[in-house]
């Protein structure tokens, strides 16, 4: 049991630790733009804009079970052998963490901001766009010397977000996906999970 309060501390640093220091990329990445803004880019001397995916929907988090968002039937998928649900301190909003024989994993549903509070020179930290999920927006935060560890952001609605943190174990780190997209993995099940409910 010890093994798992670690883990859960060591989650619960790296929520606080994204939200106030810098970040940089993972998989493949642009630079991050609020969702309906545009990017210029140069093609032949030519500038073009490019906006930035909408949201296909509201997706509101209020009142949602964070711990629910993972479903038991894909604990298996993620080696999770428990779930517990918190609230999360840095972002005051439900959260739950999930342990595995793998990672530590956490999905927090942020309530009290939306994902605008990552824009650049909002935050220390430099997010970068990856793949939708579901159509939803995504951003990735990865810690500039981590090497085990990574947040997903999805934009999901106005003023909120989904996280999805993974924190992999050192002994498992050449067995797994690189962090963010293990954790771009675990925000699809739980975007998944909340449309299907």
């Amino acid at each position: 049991m010890l093994i798992v309060c670690n883990r859960y501390a060591g989650l619960a640093a790296i929520f606080v630790f994204l939200a106030v220091a810098g970040c940089s990329s993972g998989p493949p990445v642009q630079p991050w733009r609020p969702a309906g803004s545009a990017v210029t880019t140069m093609v032949a001397s030519e500038p073009t804009t490019t906006p930035r995916p909408a949201r296909p929907r509201e997706l509101r988090l209020d009142g949602k079970d964070p711990c629910a968002t993972v479903p038991k039937s894909e604990w298996a998928t993620f080696s999770i052998d428990l779930a517990k649900p918190e609230l999360d301190p840095t972002f005051r909003s439900p959260s739950c963490f999930f342990n595995s024989s793998k990672a530590a994993m956490g999905v927090v549903l942020v309530v009290t901001e939306g994902i605008e509070a990552w824009a650049p020179g909002k935050r220390v930290s430099t997010p970068a766009n990856v793949a939708p999920i579901q159509g939803f927006p995504a951003i990735s935060l990865l810690r500039p010397a981590g090497r085990t560890d990574c947040a997903v952001a999805v934009d999901v609605a106005q003023g909120q977000y989904l996280m999805a943190d993974v924190v992999i174990d050192l002994n498992d780190v050449a067995n797994l996906p690189d962090p963010c997209t293990y954790a771009h993995q675990f925000a699809e099940v739980a975007i998944g999970t909340l449309l299907g409910g």
